[in-house]
């Protein structure tokens, strides 16, 4: 039972228009271009608070 719905699952993502796939690619792609900047900024500040500027 668990195979019919692999196939059917491969059959209608091949059915689908590749604009369709694109969108669902750009909006993962996005999000996690988000959660990388935001974590870059912290990064950047955790970096800036622990230099005393005594180097």
């Amino acid at each position: 039972m668990y195979t019919i719905s692999h196939l059917c699952n491969s059959v209608c993502m091949y059915a689908t228009t590749p604009i369709i796939i694109k969108a669902i690619f750009m909006s993962i792609i996005f999000h996690y271009y988000q959660v990388l900047k935001d974590l870059r900024e912290k990064v950047i500040e955790l970096g800036n608070n622990g230099n005393t500027g005594n180097e």
